[in-house]
């Protein structure tokens, strides 16, 4: 901040000086206080160019319309305050230096450390308008992530309420067959249990005979609830 600064008195001085000489040469009655306006000439436009640059910042900045139609008005009229100031600098310069390259060179040097004076400012002011922008995208992300998880998780537990529904149900119709079977349904519940084992194995954990095992078996598989395959008995529930 302090070399553009330095900058805009260094260049400011030269065109200070050059300004002072042509209002010198071209007025009737040369004065000291003839400085004063060249002085004046020279801030005005520094901090004018200053402002333009500051203007142009809150144009980019502004949300509504209203406002960026404000500040452009605002910009506008600095610019047509700078280009005369401009203007008369560049020509003090070309008269006092016999050249248009150093007329410019002068009056475009200061108004370039008057620019980088405050820049700083308006690269610090849209870094974090954009990191701003950056973590509210994030924390939108992040909202419908966790949207999304939330769902996700819902959508499980109502998986997991209808599957105990299921089971609830299945074993509330699986409890009514067997007390409706009586003996039988003892017999069923054996092969709910472990629909591959033998007849002996039921006989010996019920404390029946096989015999009354095979008459349990036929039962059921007249009433549809279990078949026969290969390996042994197989329970159905319907």
């Amino acid at each position: 901040m302090k070399l553009p600064i330095a900058g805009i008195i260094a260049f400011s001085l030269c065109s200070v000086t050059s300004i002072y000489y042509l209002l010198a040469g071209h007025a009737r009655h040369p004065s000291p206080v003839l400085w004063l306006p060249a002085v004046l000439v020279e801030l005005v436009t520094a901090w004018a160019v200053w402002q333009i640059v500051e203007q142009a910042r809150l144009v980019s900045r502004s949300k509504r319309n209203q406002d960026r139609r404000f500040h452009s008005g605002i910009l506008a009229a600095f610019v047509v305050v700078a280009l005369p100031l401009l203007t008369l600098s560049v020509w003090a310069n070309t008269t006092e230096f016999q050249n248009l390259l150093l007329g410019f060179m002068f009056p475009v040097a200061s108004i370039g450390c008057a620019i980088g004076a405050a820049l700083p400012e308006t690269v610090e002011t849209y870094a974090k308008r954009n990191q701003a922008l950056a973590q509210t995208q994030a924390n939108e992300r992040k909202r419908k992530q966790k949207e999304k998880e939330c769902k996700s998780e819902e959508s499980a537990r109502r998986a997991r309420e209808r599957q105990a529904q299921l089971e609830e149900s299945k074993g509330q119709a699986e409890r009514q067959l067997v007390a409706s079977l009586g003996k039988a349904g003892e017999t069923l519940q054996e092969y709910l249990a472990n629909p591959t084992q033998s007849q002996a194995s039921v006989a010996q954990a019920l404390g029946i005979t096989r015999q009354a095992v095979g008459q349990h078996l036929s039962k059921l598989e007249k009433a549809g609830v279990i078949k026969r395959n290969g390996q042994g008995i197989e329970a159905v529930i319907k």
